[in-house]
């Protein structure tokens, strides 16, 4: 009985423990979207739409708008490399439409790298439905384009 109490605590040890070790910090991912397209149909935000996620590496999948009673979400991806003796921070993002009640990839656009993150502005925890994300973005897939985004994205150190 002892030797399954001790087998159980040393495996739950080293499967455990390197996931506690190698836990990431978390980010917060400041966005705003201006446009989307889809397949010919567009909204044009008025007022950017503002969002706020917080993440240690891959966001939820969160619903954007819908165009033709099809929902579109982003999802954004952030993760830390070694590149040489220098660490990178590499910031992904993709959309998804949902067909059958199943998220469907629209697609992944790849990543940007950072090397180092921005400073959140000034009362940022106070402010941030207000205010705007400072990189902005610009994707489009397809020939003729069957999908585009327009939207802007910070990330921070939380």
């Amino acid at each position: 009985m002892i030797m399954r109490v001790l087998f159980f605590v040393l495996i739950n040890f080293v499967l455990l423990f390197p996931a506690q070790a190698l836990a990431q910090k978390q980010y917060t991912i400041h966005l705003s979207f201006d446009k989307i397209y889809l397949d010919g149909d567009s909204i044009v935000f008025r007022t950017p739409k503002n969002l706020t996620l917080r993440t240690s590496g891959r966001s939820d999948t969160i619903e954007v708008t819908k165009l033709r009673n099809t929902p579109i979400a982003f999802v954004a991806d952030v993760r830390k490399i070694m590149r040489g003796k220098q660490a990178v921070t590499q910031i992904g993002y993709a959309f998804f439409k949902k067909i059958n009640g199943r998220w469907q990839l629209i697609r992944h656009f790849g990543y940007t790298d950072r090397y180092s993150l921005l400073e959140p502005p000034p009362g940022f925890a106070q402010k941030s439905a207000k205010l705007k994300p400072r990189e902005e973005y610009h994707c489009e897939y397809g020939l003729p384009i069957q999908f585009a985004a327009w939207f802007r994205m910070d990330v921070y150190w939380s």
